[in-house]
């Protein structure tokens, strides 16, 4: 799996919390994510919105699943699962899609 994951590490960072620490559940909860969730994977594309992924199974230990969650998600297959939008006076405004 880590050979395969070294050809992604020009398109994407790889980030991981803590979850012991108190201060990082702000970051959970950027995520969006509970303590209760982990080990998890979330997906966050930045672009003129920004959109967040959430796997629809468990794909940390199917490197097949992950391989093909994280190919969708860049070739804009993967159902958005939050997203943000500028507007306004910098407001965000947030909408889910479950």
């Amino acid at each position: 799996m880590f050979v395969n994951f070294c050809a992604l590490f020009l398109q994407l960072l790889f980030v991981t919390i803590n979850i012991d620490e108190e201060d990082h559940g702000r970051i959970l909860e950027f995520f969006g994510m509970k303590k209760e969730e982990a080990p998890a994977v979330r997906f966050i594309k930045l672009a003129d919105e920004m959109s967040k992924f959430k796997p629809q199974t468990d794909v940390l230990n199917d490197e097949a699943a992950m391989m093909t969650f994280i190919n969708d998600v860049l070739d804009g297959k993967a159902k958005v699962w939050t997203q943000m939008k500028l507007e306004h006076d910098n407001v965000y405004v947030r909408n889910e899609f479950n």
